[in-house]
């Protein structure tokens, strides 16, 4: 089994104390407090689709 290639960091745009590892994939992402998840948006977004239920917009 090969390792994947990490992917490029991006600027964090939550506070550092809710930062946590995506449970598929290892990456740096919201995890914790209001509005975190155990899944990277990356790895979330096959799931929801999976589930039929649309990832929610992001205001930019």
């Amino acid at each position: 089994m090969t390792t994947p290639a990490p992917r490029p960091s991006t600027p964090l745009s939550y506070p550092s104390d809710q930062v946590g590892r995506c449970a598929r994939c290892h990456q740096p992402c919201h995890r914790y407090g209001y509005g975190g998840n155990p899944l990277c948006l990356q790895c979330l977004e096959p799931v929801r689709a999976a589930q039929g239920r649309p990832m929610p917009q992001v205001a930019a």
